[in-house]
């Protein structure tokens, strides 16, 4: 959960990562990993610290939703 707004799903994380980290992901239900999701490695490795880092940024504000249904 993140700013009062609960992220549903792998397609959620990687929209959300895309807005507030400015990294695109893939959903891991594209690859029938639902629940994952995919990055490129084939980069710059200053570009992919740079994301990691933004991405680590982001999901440091994530709180836990304060009712769970197991």
């Amino acid at each position: 959960m993140t700013s009062g707004k609960l992220l549903s799903g792998d397609i959620a994380f990687a929209d959300y990562l895309l807005a507030e980290a400015r990294v695109a992901t893939v959903s891991g239900g594209v690859y029938e990993m639902p629940g994952h999701f995919r990055i490129s490695t084939a980069c710059a490795n200053d570009l992919l610290d740079a994301a990691m880092f933004r991405i680590s940024r982001a999901v440091a504000t994530f709180t836990e939703p304060e009712n769970i249904l197991s």
